[in-house]
């Protein structure tokens, strides 16, 4: 039996794939597909290479699952204290405080880069952010590498499908928007780039993807690289479309949402 596979029931970046629990495998997938997507088309001149950045985040024990990976501290202290009696070796052993440590998370990133096959040079990198990148350290660390590419050779395409969290700073006043894509051309002295803000109403710009010089740019369509991650991935069957997304629209974005949801036929109740 063929199992008719799932439509993204919007028109660009689905809101629901930003949720907490999903964007890691949504970010795993759009940066495999993406490459997918460009490699074909760049042949026999580039490769489109995925890479992996690693980022070690801090975080308190409170709330959620986490706590769930947290052993039980009166076995671990009583184990501790045998231990300490065993490795004494008769001194008297002062007593210590039994403290709660910080939960380490390492989190992998994956990132695109664009390589010439005849000088093995970078020509461009793809990024495409995460909710560590746009907070915290992780944020600090993001920003000095989106340094280092801003002020090289190197191209940058920077997607933010992410409505959580500081947007990617610019010099140029911006109206606010949900989702943003800048494409910095590392050939224009300038310094300047071009951005492309936008919408859950809207669809996903597409954008030319700048390559070496003397080359032509890649035009590329990327809401059809979202919506195949979206029916690849079965990510309808994780999704409570009964729910509002989080971060929370306005009135007016909720009221558009339920709309779209209820025509679609994936709500069937007021939100």
């Amino acid at each position: 039996m063929t199992t008719q596979l799932p439509t993204n029931p919007f028109p660009g970046m689905n809101p629901y794939l930003e949720d907490p629990g999903l964007w890691p495998d949504v970010h795993q997938s759009l940066m495999v597909r993406l490459r997918d997507y460009l490699a074909p088309r760049l042949r026999p001149d580039y490769r489109v290479t995925i890479q992996e950045r690693m980022y070690v985040v801090s975080e308190p024990n409170v709330g959620g699952s986490r706590d769930a990976r947290i052993p039980d501290v009166s076995i671990l202290s009583a184990a501790a204290t045998a231990r300490r009696e065993r490795a004494s070796e008769g001194l008297a052993l002062a007593e210590p405080v039994v403290v709660q440590l910080p939960q380490m998370d390492l989190e992998k990133q994956l990132y695109l880069e664009i390589v010439r096959v005849r000088s093995r040079a970078i020509i461009t990198a793809v990024e495409l952010l995460s909710p560590t990148n746009k907070s915290g350290s992780g944020r600090r660390i993001y920003q000095a590498k989106r340094g280092q590419i801003l002020y090289s050779t190197t191209h940058l395409v920077e997607i933010d499908l992410l409505r959580a969290g500081q947007p990617m700073p610019v010099l140029t006043p911006l109206p606010a928007s949900h989702y943003r894509i800048l494409v910095a051309d590392a050939r224009r002295t300038e310094h300047v780039g071009d951005l492309y803000p936008f919408g859950i109403r809207q669809t996903t710009p597409n954008i030319v993807m700048p390559l070496a010089e003397g080359d032509e740019g890649i035009a590329v369509d990327l809401q059809s690289v979202i919506d195949g991650v979206y029916e690849a991935g079965s990510f309808d069957l994780d999704i409570d479309y009964q729910r509002d997304p989080e971060p929370p629209l306005s009135d007016d974005e909720r009221i558009w949402l339920d709309d779209l949801l209820r025509k679609k036929g994936l709500r069937n109740r007021a939100s």
